[in-house]
Formats: structure tokens, C-alpha cells, sequence
């Protein structure tokens, strides 16, 4: 049996009361009458496509980053033997923060690279 989930609605008193009297001619749960409903109305509905422009563009955009670049089929990466943080540079550099400056050459000088 497939699971289903449980959801409170509110009916108004005519569908309550149509509602109970096909359930009781049909021999059919009311549940089972509504999620019926549902699935007729579903049938009927074409939801619109969501973002189809952003899925090719987005797609395009993933396919040219895996490209090969480089004749042979390469790719060209970044190597390198540090990264800095940006704010560490601005730091080094910005006398309004005396302390934050010191920690940021002491941290420089401490990981340069020879």
C-alpha cells in the first residue's frame, strides 16, 4: 500500500453533506472520494514550465566549464602553494585597526612561501 499523508481541510457544509452521501451510496471511503477529486482535477491542470530559460542557461553555463580547453583535450587549473583570506591582506594594510594589523603581518610572514 503506498503511503500517504495525512491533511485537514476544510469543507463547506454542502460538500460535507455531498460528500458523506456519495461515500454512503458508493460504499467508498470519504477519503478515498476526495483524493479521487484530486487526482481528476490533477489530470486536468498543466502547470506552466518553471524556469526552463534558467535550467538550459544553467546547463550551458555547467557544460562549458567541463569543456576541455586546451588543445588535447586539458584543462588549465590554479595551482598554488597558499591561499589568503582578502580581509588578512586589508588588514595588513588598515592602520584604523592597529591590533588586527599585527595579527595579519605576523600571520603573513609567518606562511610566506620561499
Amino acid at each position: 500500500m503506498p503511503v500517504k499523508v495525512r491533511k485537514q481541510i476544510y469543507l463547506e457544509p454542502a460538500q460535507e453533506s455531498m460528500l458523506k452521501r456519495i461515500a454512503g451510496v458508493t460504499g467508498v471511503s470519504e477519503a478515498e472520494i476526495i483524493r479521487q477529486a484530486i487526482n481528476r482535477h490533477l489530470q486536468q491542470v498543466r502547470m506552466p514550465p518553471r524556469g526552463r530559460r534558467a535550467w538550459i542557461v544553467g546547463r550551458a553555463y555547467l557544460a562549458q566549464l567541463v569543456a576541455p580547453h586546451a588543445p588535447g583535450g586539458a584543462r588549465s587549473c590554479m595551482s598554488a602553494k597558499l591561499l589568503v583570506d582578502t580581509n588578512v591582506l586589508v588588514y595588513a594594510y588598515d592602520r584604523t585597526e592597529p591590533q588586527k594589523q599585527q595579527q595579519a603581518i605576523a600571520l603573513l610572514d609567518s606562511r610566506s612561501v620561499r
